[in-house]
């Protein structure tokens, strides 16, 4: 307490406006931490220091050293976060090369000219959203009745980051498979939110998430053995694959270029400039 209200004053005392310090509530805290030395897994349970043994139900087999484990609590189920440490498995290796644009219309465009269809998985659930979320505002405030709806809330909630989660993983997982060249654009999201007109497309960009796939496609390279680039996305859009720039015209799902003919979808080009640009760069980088 005295370590909070010393930090309270010193931030009040340099201009700032902090919040008072408070207790926190027991609601705050869903998980907590426990190291390696305090619990094992035998026999497809988990033993826990001074609480037993609890069943535990795995969805994939646990190799290499255990570390720092993580019991948290989500909605109404447990779960119990192994971190392990291991030696990666290089894939075969592969010399395809493929260049990747994110966007809105699709998910993902591809240099080799396949489309990744957006799932819009909240979008899709908004309609279910709506309904909990009045259910919720339709009730008596500390009762047993609002507190049902808020678990059913956050159920829709959980279902719509899973979907995503399991989408991510299944399309990284492709890509990494399938090709040892990947070549994307170094978003930076946080700027792009707070864009002067992000205010018209903040719900496509959040629902499509494309932090969260850019992490997991970079660990995964990492751990496949995979080479993975990172541009600026500076005129990605605004470039032909023969180098001319073009006008940007985002109404238009074509783009026709008058100094090479090219009559093509804006994402394939876009793709096809994404993976020339980080080649030509590790070219440079190997110079």
């Amino acid at each position: 307490m005295d370590k909070s209200f010393k930090a309270f004053f010193r931030r009040v005392k340099s201009g700032g406006t902090p919040g008072f310090p408070r207790f926190k509530s027991a609601r705050r805290f869903h998980s907590f931490s426990v190291p390696n030395t305090r619990y094992k897994i035998v026999d497809g349970k988990l033993d826990l220091s001074r609480l037993g043994k609890i069943k535990l139900r795995q969805d994939c087999e646990i190799e290499g050293k255990l570390t720092n484990l993580i019991v948290k609590k989500e909605i109404d189920h447990w779960y119990a976060c192994i971190t392990v440490e291991f030696e990666p498995i290089n894939l075969p290796e592969s010399k395809d090369k493929i260049g990747i644009d994110l966007g809105y219309r699709y998910f993902a465009v591809l240099s080799d000219g396949s489309f990744i269809e957006n799932p819009r998985h909240y979008k899709n659930n908004e309609k279910k959203l709506r309904v909990a979320q009045r259910r919720v505002s339709r009730r008596k405030k500390g009762s047993n009745r609002r507190k049902k709806a808020v678990v059913l809330l956050a159920k829709v909630h959980e279902k719509i980051r899973r979907s995503r989660a399991d989408f991510q993983h299944k399309v990284s997982h492709d890509l990494i498979n399938r090709f040892g060249y990947l070549a994307v654009e170094d978003l930076n999201i946080n700027q792009m939110t707070q864009a002067a007109d992000a205010k018209y497309r903040n719900k496509s960009l959040y629902d499509a998430a494309w932090g969260e796939f850019l992490y997991k496609l970079t660990y995964k390279a990492e751990n496949a053995g995979r080479k993975l680039v990172k541009i600026q996305p500076s005129f990605t859009a605004q470039t032909c694959i023969c180098g001319v720039k073009l006008v940007k015209n985002l109404s238009s799902t074509k783009i026709h270029c008058v100094s090479c003919g090219r009559i093509e979808d804006r994402g394939i080009i876009s793709s096809n400039v994404i993976l020339k640009s980080a080649e030509r760069h590790s070219v440079q980088a190997l110079t």
